[in-house]
C-alpha cells in the first residue's frame, strides 16, 4: 500500500510538470517591454554605437542578459534595407543584435534591432554606418514587417534619422541630410540641408503602414556651387589635334575622300559618317569620323590599312553640367604629333572633390590602338 502510495504520488507530479506551461524556458518571459512613449535621437548616437566598441558596454547600455541574446535569432535578414530617403538606399549582409521590446500590437511582437556595417562601400557613404530596424512578428514567431527607424552615415553628406513610437503604434521619422563641400575655401560651409518627416503606424495584421498626409520636406540650404567654367586640358606645342579642333574641321562625305573604298565590319561607311583625315602613321591613313546621334556627334578615331578601317577609338569629347549646378562630367582628348594620344576625363558630384584621370593610347603595328603608360 505504501509502494501504491509512492507511485501515485509520483504520477501526480509528472503529470503536474507535464501540464505546466513551460514559461521558465520561454524567452519572451525574460524580455522587459519598453514603456511608450519611446524615442532615439541624435542625443542617444554615442550609446546606441557603443556596442561597436565592446558587446559588454552596448549589453550593459541597453539591459541585455544572455536570455535576451536569443533575440537576436529572431532578426530577419533578406538584404533589402527599406525606407532610407533622402536618395540613401543601402543594403547590408550584417547580423542584426536585439536591444529593446515594444508592447505588443493584437498579440504582435515588436523588437528593435541595431545593425552595424563596417563594410558598405566608402565610395558610397565613408565613416560610421549604424542602423536600428523596427521588426514585427506573429504570435508564433513569424516575420511580418519591418522598418528602419534609427541611421546614421557619416561623410560630406551626412545622414540621420531619428524617431519615435507613441501609444497609439504610431511611428514618426525625422530625417536630415547635411552636406559640405569639402573642395571650397571653407570646407565646413554647408551647402545642402534639408529635412523630412514621415510616419508609419503598426496595423491589427502587424504590417508597418506609412501615413502619407504627415510626410513632410523642408530644404533649409540648397546652395549652389559657382557657375563651372568648362575644364581645361593642357595643351602643349607637341599636339596635333584636339577637341577644340573639331569645331573648325572640314568634314568631307566618304566618296569625297581621297580613298577609294573605306570599309568598316566588311561593310562600306554610311554616307552619315563624315570624315577628315590626319597625317598619316608609319604610312597607313589616320581619319576621324563623325557620326550624328541625336542632338550630338560621336567622333571615334581610326586608322585605314588597305582601304580598310581598324578599330576605332572613340574620343567623343563632352562637357554636361547639371541644371543646378552642382555636378558636372567632362571628357576632353589630345592626339600628339607622334601620336601619342591623351584622354582627360573629369567628374563632380555636389559636396565632393572632382575626380580627374587619364588614359593613353598609342597604335601598333596592325592599326590598332593599345592603353599605354605614355
Amino acid at each position: 500500500m505504501k509502494n501504491s502510495l509512492v507511485l501515485l504520488v509520483l504520477l501526480v507530479s509528472v503529470a503536474f510538470v507535464s501540464c505546466k506551461p513551460a514559461t521558465d524556458n520561454n524567452v519572451w518571459d525574460n524580455v522587459p517591454i519598453q514603456k511608450l512613449p519611446f524615442s532615439m535621437t541624435d542625443s542617444d548616437r554615442n550609446s546606441v554605437l557603443q556596442w561597436m566598441l565592446t558587446q559588454e558596454t552596448f549589453n550593459k547600455h541597453f539591459n541585455i542578459s544572455p536570455e535576451t541574446n536569443e533575440m537576436d535569432k529572431m532578426f530577419h535578414r533578406d538584404n533589402g534595407w527599406k525606407h532610407l530617403s533622402l536618395d540613401f538606399d543601402f543594403k547590408s549582409n550584417e547580423q542584426g543584435h536585439f536591444i529593446k521590446r515594444l508592447p505588443d500590437v493584437n498579440h504582435n511582437k515588436v523588437l528593435l534591432f541595431a545593425v552595424y556595417d563596417d563594410k558598405i562601400d566608402d565610395d558610397v557613404c565613408m565613416g560610421i554606418k549604424v542602423f536600428i530596424q523596427l521588426q514585427t512578428f506573429d504570435s508564433d514567431g513569424k516575420f511580418i514587417d519591418k522598418l528602419i527607424v534609427y541611421a546614421y552615415m557619416g561623410s560630406e553628406c551626412r545622414f540621420s534619422r531619428n524617431f519615435t513610437y507613441d501609444e497609439k503604434n504610431v511611428i514618426r521619422l525625422k530625417d536630415r541630410k547635411r552636406c559640405v563641400d569639402v573642395s571650397a575655401d571653407d570646407p565646413n560651409e554647408t551647402v545642402y540641408d534639408a529635412i523630412a518627416t514621415y510616419a508609419y503606424r503598426i496595423s491589427d495584421d502587424g504590417k508597418i503602414v506609412e501615413l502619407p498626409q504627415e510626410h513632410t520636406e523642408e530644404v533649409l540650404v540648397d546652395k549652389p556651387a559657382e557657375e563651372f567654367s568648362e575644364p581645361k586640358m593642357d595643351i602643349d606645342s607637341n599636339a596635333m589635334f584636339s577637341s577644340k579642333d573639331l569645331v573648325v574641321t572640314q568634314w568631307m562625305l566618304p566618296e569625297e575622300f581621297p580613298l577609294s573604298v573605306l570599309e568598316y565590319d566588311g561593310k562600306i561607311t554610311d554616307n552619315g559618317d563624315l570624315l577628315t583625315r590626319l597625317p598619316d602613321y608609319n604610312g597607313d591613313t589616320v581619319v576621324i569620323s563623325k557620326k550624328t546621334k541625336g542632338d550630338g556627334a560621336v567622333y571615334t578615331l581610326y586608322v585605314v590599312k588597305s582601304g580598310v578601317l581598324q578599330n576605332g577609338l572613340d574620343i567623343t569629347p563632352h562637357f554636361v553640367v547639371s541644371e543646378d549646378k552642382r555636378t558636372y562630367s567632362f571628357k576632353d582628348f589630345v592626339i600628339n604629333k607622334d601620336y601619342r594620344i591623351s584622354i582627360y576625363t573629369e567628374e563632380k558630384e555636389a559636396g565632393e572633390r572632382p575626380q580627374s584621370g587619364g588614359d593613353y593610347y598609342r597604335i601598333d603595328n596592325f592599326g590598332e590602338f593599345y592603353k599605354a603608360n605614355w
